[in-house]
């Protein structure tokens, strides 16, 4: 798995836990000279994830609305620019250049990318998986209500059809190695 796409906020003022795991994140991904495929600004967590990538050797990729290039938003330091014409372009080619997705924390943004992943694996478009870093109990609420679909004969699949859960970045990482 070479190109580590994830989804994650632009929000400012996290919790320092969320921080922490996107630095950690960004720095395995640049260490073992992977790729990032993200949203490609300097904003949040995709900020702190893309700084980390980038200062521990790895290259990153940055998928984004042509209309945010104007505001100043886009990490000057992207190997690779892809600019698209909005969102929905933006999460299909993020999903696309990826060989593996992950979910840090997000807002409704990185919720959409997430249930996007998942509706194509259940219509049988990919054979990925989305892989949420449940950091601090985040994604809790999302991984109980799709349990609960799941109960009430809404998923055809058990929810590890649709994705899978790690509480901590070395569970994450021991995921996309194996």
């Amino acid at each position: 798995m070479d190109k580590i796409g994830v989804f994650c906020s632009a929000a400012a003022d996290l919790p320092a836990s969320y921080t922490q795991a996107a630095k950690d994140l960004g720095t395995w991904i640049g260490e073992n000279h992977k790729t990032l495929v993200y949203g490609g600004t300097w904003k949040g967590l995709m900020g702190v994830i893309g700084m980390a990538c980038k200062e521990a050797g790895g290259q990153l990729y940055g998928i984004y609305p042509h209309y945010m290039e104007g505001k100043g938003f886009i990490e000057t330091e992207l190997d690779v620019c892809f600019p698209t014409a909005g969102l929905a372009d933006r999460k299909d080619l993020l999903i696309l250049n990826s060989d593996v997705l992950v979910a840090l924390p997000g807002g409704i943004g990185t919720l959409d990318e997430a249930l996007t992943t998942m509706g194509m694996a259940a219509a049988g478009e990919m054979d990925k998986q989305i892989i949420f870093l449940n950091v601090d109990g985040f994604w809790q609420p999302v991984i109980d209500f799709m349990e609960q679909l799941h109960r009430m004969g809404m998923l055809r699949h058990e929810p590890g059809h649709y994705f899978q859960v790690a509480g901590s970045v070395e569970e994450l990482i021991k995921m996309i190695t194996d």
